[in-house]
């Protein structure tokens, strides 16, 4: 179990078991019976602060591999807390007897029996080519689900008595309700043992389609400042709207709560050409299928629509920069190289290397606590958003196109000189070099 611990981890994991035996110890570690059940969200035990705080160190330190399909961070962090609270620990806990522990575990919650839930999520200006069935792993959407037969409506039912519940009244504001009433409704099925497992694969899956739906759409959209009642439009227009319910097959619902997006509204959906778009929608798609990164572009798109349907738009500034960083070059690499290296897409890159810089700067202020002018926020967040969709289209589609191997075959491409001249000079030094080589091998007569 050598790779059991992710490798930035492998030298502290001694110092993070000694920090677990202290705690259970000293009897830090310990269930109450009560619990914490809010209108909205998940269901936790609570547990003193050393628990959620060793948690948060395994949940980091622990190299989750896919085939313990153990996918949401919501089951990954039960795992971790059950092995805490172990009882048949011996009193000197040690790496072994903790692993040991954590795949008894483990094991346990994915043998768990699961059951089909319905998860119904409402979107704001869902495009006429959002439509019929699509599978995403083991998930399965609806975009089209009929409202006649008497299942839909009983969830339909269900959703509008519980928006009436009085506990609910401060969630659902008289504008939230007008809105989810102009939303399409998208039903999502799956299996799970636990209503907060559902809700989370569910939703990473969903963020994944209308990421690459929100790239198509978002290059074609222009607006001005605008507010809406509750607060400012977000960069994207095709949104989660705030009332997300877990339903059984029977369309009850299974779940004494909701989930609910961060929401000001969104934008009107401009009156266009949506043949083209579902064109660039499919095309987006079916690349990423076929990318050598294909991970990573899921990730991408997953990280687009959460950067972009944040109404903070200071957040979705920050976010998308974050976007930015990871799709533009190696970790560790200095900014100012992938600066470049996304700015290199265009044929004259000068213009989009300051835009780069500018939003660099921007970003060095707002971490370093020196926040932005409050009418500059739209701006920042537009920019980003401009900043790095041309890039991230051409991250998913032009492996597949370039017959490119990897994300670094991507990046050196682009780091070739941009002029015609100037890479057909390198070229010929390539040339000459191999001509050495192949002397070489004559010279040492191997």
């Amino acid at each position: 179990m050598s790779d059991f611990w992710r490798e930035e981890f492998k030298k502290y994991k001694e110092n993070i078991i000694e920090e677990m035996k202290t705690e259970i110890s000293q009897g830090s570690i310990s269930l109450p019976d009560s619990s914490i059940h809010g209108d909205f969200g998940n269901m936790e035990p609570l547990v003193s602060g050393h628990i959620n705080s060793i948690r948060s160190i395994l949940l980091s330190a622990v190299d989750w591999k896919e085939d313990w399909d153990i996918e949401s961070d919501y089951l990954k962090s039960r795992v971790i807390r059950d092995t805490l609270l172990t009882k048949d620990f011996p009193d000197e806990i040690t790496e072994k007897d903790f692993k040991d522990a954590f795949h008894k575990i483990r094991h346990e919650y994915r043998n768990k029996p699961k059951k089909q839930f319905r998860v119904v999520f409402p979107l704001w200006n869902k495009p006429p080519f959002l439509n019929g069935v699509k599978k995403i792993g083991s998930i399965n959407f609806n975009f089209s689900p009929s409202v006649k037969t008497g299942h839909n409506r009983k969830i339909t039912r269900e959703r509008n008595q519980q928006q009436m519940e009085s506990g609910f009244k401060t969630h659902f504001t008289e504008s939230k309700i007008t809105d989810l009433k102009n939303c399409s409704l998208c039903f999502a099925l799956v299996k799970s043992s636990f209503p907060e497992d559902a809700f989370e694969r569910t939703s990473e899956a969903l963020y994944e389609i209308l990421g690459l739906v929100n790239i198509v759409v978002d290059n074609r959209v222009s607006r001005s400042s605008t507010n809406s009642t509750e607060g400012r439009f977000p960069v994207s227009s095709v949104l989660i709207g705030p009332h997300i319910t877990i339903h059984n097959k029977n369309g009850l619902l299974d779940y004494n709560g909701f989930w609910s997006e961060n929401w000001s509204k969104g934008p009107s959906m401009p009156n266009v050409d949506f043949g083209k778009w579902e064109i660039q929608y499919s095309n987006l798609a079916n690349r990423m299928k076929k990318s050598p990164w294909s991970k990573e572009c899921k990730l991408a798109a997953k990280k687009y629509y959460k950067a972009f349907a944040n109404p903070n738009l200071e957040e979705s500034f920050l976010e998308g920069w974050r976007l930015f960083e990871m799709i533009a070059g190696p970790e560790f690499e200095k900014i100012n190289n992938k600066i470049e290296r996304v700015s290199n897409i265009y044929h004259d890159p000068k213009s989009h290397i300051y835009l780069g810089k500018h939003l660099q700067l921007r970003r060095n202020r707002i971490t370093h606590g020196q926040p932005i002018e409050a009418d500059d926020h739209e701006t920042l967040a537009f920019q980003m958003a401009h900043f790095i969709k041309g890039f991230l289209v051409r991250y998913i589609q032009n492996a597949h196109a370039l017959k490119l191997k990897s994300e670094e075959e991507f990046w050196g491409l682009l780091d070739l000189p941009i002029p015609r001249k100037e890479r057909l000079k390198k070229v010929e030094e390539i040339r000459r070099k191999l001509f050495l080589y192949k002397k070489a091998a004559l010279f040492r007569r191997d």
